[in-house]
């Protein structure tokens, strides 16, 4: 998978500004590798499912860091008409964006975080 299939994929969820490829190139490149890490043998790494669970994992890492920034509008208003717009609401869209694609993709990649111990008597 290449960050050019995953920045692709990525617009389908938000808009992306040509100042702002570059950018979005390096999210995406870091999405696609942190799951390349953790394929399952044999699985294809261009498959749709993680070139959009990359893109979902970007496009929710990306909407963090608008969110976070000092820039973000969170209400204007001018005159009788006020909009607004929802930090949290934006948030909580990206994460759903991103766990559903996850979970599409998950019979391609390796359970790393599941954990078994005994317990002690």
């Amino acid at each position: 998978m290449n960050q050019w299939s995953v920045l692709n994929a990525l617009k389908q969820y938000i808009a992306v500004e040509d100042s702002e490829t570059a950018q979005a190139l390096t999210t995406c490149k870091a999405c696609g590798d942190e799951l390349a890490v953790r394929l399952k043998d044999g699985a294809d790494e261009d498959d749709l499912r993680l070139i959009n669970a990359a893109a979902a994992m970007a496009y929710y890492r990306i909407t963090v860091k608008k969110l976070s920034g000092e820039d973000s509008l969170v209400s204007f208003k001018a005159g009788d008409v006020t909009v607004s717009k929802s930090a949290g609401a934006a948030l909580e869209l990206a994460s759903q964006v991103r766990d559903e694609a996850l979970k599409s993709a998950l019979p391609l990649l390796r359970d790393d975080e599941f954990l078994f111990k005994q317990v002690g008597i």
